[in-house]
């Protein structure tokens, strides 16, 4: 069954989110992991099977911290792009930049529940500065706000079901560059109150190098 999105970070490794493998009670899930990529349609493109994973041990689904974690392929992922991660001061420096430009991509339901066909992408805009006023737990230094304000139905655009573990890009020159991971929302039925969360990678990206050795000793 498909569960989450993903991005490939090397050849062989796809970066998602810690509780995309984990079950209920926060142990890993049993059975087989697949990941398929190389289409813009779901129901297309190459599947891989996994040989390893690795989730954060920080990982806290009750304080949403350290939601991270990686899957190793059976072998290299071929014919696609894959999107290294950048220096941890430059993603800083990227989203210090109020005019960076933000996109969302998923394969997430709709607000009807419906599956994706198409790889979905929507343009949101930083609204972490605006949900410190209102929510005095808002952590800035782990967490990314982000959405699409509708002001007609007062409601914001933005990631829902099966979207998590996906990325938040910053455009910059036609080029993505990844600086956050889908982790939760604030609704269940997509039509937004307030705007999406995501993990700020800046913050786990030394995490996150640290264990990729972790990931290839647990194959």
């Amino acid at each position: 069954s498909f569960t989450c999105t993903g991005t490939l970070i090397e050849s062989t490794v796809v970066l998602t989110a810690a509780h995309c493998l984990m079950d209920q009670r926060g142990a890993p899930r049993k059975g087989a992991y697949f990941v398929k990529y190389g289409n813009n349609l779901l129901q297309e493109g190459a599947l891989r099977d996994v040989t390893a994973i690795w989730a954060s041990p920080q990982y806290s689904n009750s304080k949403s911290v350290a939601d991270v974690g990686l899957l190793r392929l059976s072998y290299p992922a071929t014919g696609v792009q894959v999107l290294p991660l950048l220096r941890s001061a430059q993603i800083k420096k990227i989203l210090k930049n109020k005019k960076t430009k933000l996109e969302a991509v998923g394969w997430g339901v709709d607000q009807n529940r419906n599956m994706a066909t198409y790889l979905k992408r929507v343009a949101v805009k930083d609204e972490s500065t605006a949900i410190r006023k209102v929510v005095n737990w808002w952590k800035p230094s782990i967490w990314l706000a982000a959405g699409k304000y509708d002001s007609k139905q007062k409601i914001y655009g933005g990631v829902c079901s099966g979207d998590s573990g996906g990325p938040i890009f910053a455009v910059k020159n036609g080029q993505r560059v990844q600086v956050g991971i889908t982790m939760a929302t604030f609704a269940e039925d997509c039509e937004l109150l307030a705007p999406s969360i995501f993990t700020r990678l800046d913050y786990y990206l030394s995490h996150i190098q640290q264990n990729l050795r972790t990931l290839e000793n647990n194959q």
